[in-house]
């Protein structure tokens, strides 16, 4: 008896040292990946990707690209720091390990009720408060030194899965109030009579008849505009509109202008029907005719000069446009107007209300001097033996 007893006290002492030595190397591979984990998220929390590659099989950190896009990155540094996280149960076969891990992340859809820009949202993530919680697995392998790592895929979906968390919100370059601002910036850039400011923010200025018109890019040394600028200043500062959204994509906004503008054309009916001021334009074109001066743009330029004070007092009719806003490559905001806001260079005065002012302006120029009796008669002449009249 006392043989079989010694017998089984022998084996039960032989046992317990590999009972030991078994429990205790699973307890040292839990603690070892639960380290590897917890080492590597306060690593990525910590924003050292660095430290946090180190962990990772091949050193295939997916945040090692965090850097590469300055917009993400903005993102994700504001998500990393609202970011917590607890390590849950380990699961070994041999080799490989599932790790849970709970992960405690900013709640962002919220912010998604009202389109915003990228730029805002990153704006936003400081005032979140509610939270959403996620629970992933983490793949761990043992590399060639029997260490265990981590899988590079599980660093990629923790990194999507701080990425999706804004995809429910509505991103764009700019917002609906961007696009506002810059069509109602255009408009008071045209009313103060800034040509050259109003060419810049416009992308299709080429094709825009208010352009083309003022000869902007007309290089003769002769050419004026400031009449024409003048005149087309009165024009949109007297412009009453709203604005109306048609078509809203992520890089382009459409929109109508509609409202009331000053009635062009009888304004220059009115003009025209003004014989005073009539006869003083056509007094400054004759003069300029006989003495080699002349020329059509100086002659518009003087008339839309004084074409502004009748625009002044015109009725107001309706006024509808439209122009898209887009973001240009310097990133501000610009507009397209297309062929332009308005018919502003199409209108023409009736010729036949010229012929009294034509008349009268002979007389000025005779009565002040400007011209001599024989010009005079030799311009009558000229204009008997060349038209009947």
């Amino acid at each position: 008896m006392k043989k079989i007893v010694s017998l089984f006290l022998c084996v039960f002492i032989f046992a317990a040292p590999v009972m030991c030595l078994t429990g205790c190397s699973a307890n040292s591979d839990e603690d070892e990946i639960a380290g590897m984990v917890t080492g590597y998220f306060d690593a990525v929390l910590a924003m050292d990707f660095d430290e946090s590659k180190t962990y990772v099989s091949g050193e295939a950190d997916s945040f090692g690209r965090i850097y590469d896009d300055e917009r993400e990155c903005e993102y994700m540094t504001k998500v990393i720091s609202k970011t917590s996280y607890e390590v849950g149960d380990v699961n070994i076969a041999t080799s490989v390990a599932n790790v849970s891990i709970k992960i405690v992340m900013p709640y962002l859809r919220p912010l998604g009720d009202e389109r915003m820009t990228y730029e805002q949202l990153i704006d936003k993530i400081d005032s979140v408060t509610q939270t959403y919680e996620s629970t992933i697995l983490f793949s761990m392998t043992k590399n060639t030194y029997g260490d265990w790592v981590i899988a590079g895929t599980s660093t990629e979906i923790l990194y999507n899965l701080f990425l999706s968390l804004d995809d429910d919100i509505e991103l764009a370059l700019f917002t609906e109030e961007d696009a506002e601002n810059a069509v109602r910036s255009y408009i008071d850039t045209i009313a103060r009579g800034d040509f050259t400011e109003a060419a810049a923010i416009n992308t299709n200025y080429n094709n825009d008849i208010i352009y083309s018109s003022l000869g902007i890019r007309n290089a003769a040394a002769d050419y004026g505009v400031d009449g024409y600028c003048a005149a087309s200043a009165v024009y949109y500062s007297r412009l009453n509109y709203d604005i109306e959204f048609t078509e809203i994509t992520e890089d382009k906004i459409t929109m109508n202008i509609n409202g009331y503008a000053p009635d062009l054309q009888a304004a220059m009916d009115a003009m025209m029907a003004d014989i005073p001021t009539m006869s003083e334009l056509y007094a400054d074109m004759l003069e300029g005719m006989m003495r080699g001066t002349y020329t059509d743009a100086s002659f518009g330029n003087n008339m839309m000069t004084r074409f502004g004070d009748f625009i002044q007092t015109a009725d107001l009719i309706p006024f509808n446009r439209t122009v898209v806003v887009v973001m240009g490559t310097d990133g501000e905001l610009k507009v397209d107007t297309g062929t332009g806001l308005g018919s502003f260079y199409t209108i023409e005065g009736d010729p036949q209300i010229q012929e009294e002012a034509m008349d009268n302006a002979f007389d000025i120029l005779v009565e002040q001097e400007r011209i001599t009796e024989e010009e005079y008669q030799a311009i009558r002449d000229y204009i008997s033996e060349n038209t009947g009249e």
